[in-house]
């Protein structure tokens, strides 16, 4: 037998999903009903296509019952690989309070089968840096290579299951300069990036030339 739990006349956080597998824009219909449109579409009109998976990166701690975390993101780099949307607020700089959800940004990949969305995904929360708070990607990618996720054969025990085997994931000091080198090279390239424009939209003037550097000491 099927009940109704709950009715949400609203979009929710996994309609990402629908975005990516219908190739409809569920926002703009949503607006349009809002100004007394009528809909378009007809349900044979939606086709689904491939595969999405949503992960939901959190300000929690994963190894202390996903207890919420607040903090100063001192860095923060997205991914930005093909078929991979993100949807967040927070930027370098931002601070996480301890007054909200724990939900920071969503991750959503799309393959044309599971296995390659699984990929995408596990691609993407790798290019995903964080530096300031504590976060669940290390949690998440670990879960992503759990077997029975792998396989597709679970149930709504799959969390407890897994966090029985679970190895608490230590940020050790490689893992913090490695995030910091990749946080420099950034912060490189786009000076480097800044430079080159700056070189090609201003012209030489005597103060950047030898003598006029001379004649400025």
């Amino acid at each position: 037998k099927f009940f109704f739990m709950e009715m949400n006349t609203r979009l929710q956080v996994e309609h990402a999903i629908s975005e990516m597998i219908t190739g409809i824009d569920l926002v703009y219909w949503q607006i349009k009903i809002a100004q007394k449109e009528k809909l378009k579409l007809k349900q044979k009109d939606i086709k689904i296509n491939g595969w999405s998976i949503e992960a939901r990166i959190c300000a929690e701690d994963s190894s202390k019952n996903f207890l919420p975390m607040s903090g100063l993101v001192k860095y923060f780099e997205q991914p930005n690989g093909p078929f991979t949307r993100i949807d967040t607020n927070i930027n370098t700089g931002s601070l996480i309070p301890i007054e909200y959800d724990s939900m920071i940004a969503k991750i959503i990949v799309w393959g044309n089968k599971r296995i390659i969305a699984i990929q995408r995904l596990k691609r993407a929360l790798d290019d995903t840096k964080i530096i300031g708070c504590i976060h669940n990607i290390q949690f998440l990618l670990k879960l992503l290579n759990f077997k029975p996720f792998k396989t597709g054969i679970y149930d709504t025990n799959i969390i407890s299951n897994f966090m029985s085997n679970f190895i608490k994931h230590k940020h050790n000091k490689y893992d913090k300069i490695a995030l910091i080198a990749s946080a420099l090279i950034k912060f490189q390239q786009n000076r480097q990036i800044h430079n080159q424009k700056e070189t090609k939209d201003t012209q030489i003037s005597a103060w950047r030339t030898n003598s006029g550097i001379k004649r400025q000491l």
